[in-house]
């Protein structure tokens, strides 16, 4: 039996988060538009890594960042989740609910599909993108027949 199963998705430039984190910060962001300062209080995290995080969450499209003008003072970066973002988010919520059983076959094909994932990272491509666009095509061809 596997327990506490951790999934780490590899940036490009070499930065790894957790599927755990970015949905924490995901969510963070989702509940209430917010700039870094805040991300950092409301997920309990040092100020360094969750601009890290922020960067690479940036880079592959899950948020974005607009300015926005205050009072005095220079205009700050206030944090808001993409569609994208909102995707990810809701097939983590689905995901989380379905138990893993899985033959030692099945483990192991999977461990080769996320060493051919970390390659097409290490080539730029963004994994989760080419996922959500090869899930739609599947749909649609299933449609079809």
């Amino acid at each position: 039996m596997l327990r506490g199963l951790n999934v780490i998705i590899s940036f490009p430039k070499g930065n790894n988060m957790s599927v755990e984190s970015t949905a924490q910060i995901l969510t963070a962001i989702q509940s209430r538009s917010q700039g870094v300062k805040e991300l950092v209080k409301a997920t309990q995290r040092r100020s360094q890594a969750t601009v890290q995080l922020v960067h690479a969450l940036r880079a592959q499209g899950l948020i974005a960042s607009e300015r926005k003008a205050g009072g005095r003072g220079r205009p700050r970066d206030v944090l808001r989740v993409t569609p994208l973002g909102i995707e990810y988010l809701e097939a983590y919520s689905r995901l989380r609910v379905v138990p893993l059983r899985a033959t030692e076959g099945e483990l192991r094909k999977a461990v080769e599909d996320a060493r051919y994932a970390g390659r097409l990272a290490a080539r730029g491509v963004d994994t989760f993108r080419a996922f959500m666009e090869l899930n739609a095509f599947v749909r649609a061809a299933g449609h079809a027949t």
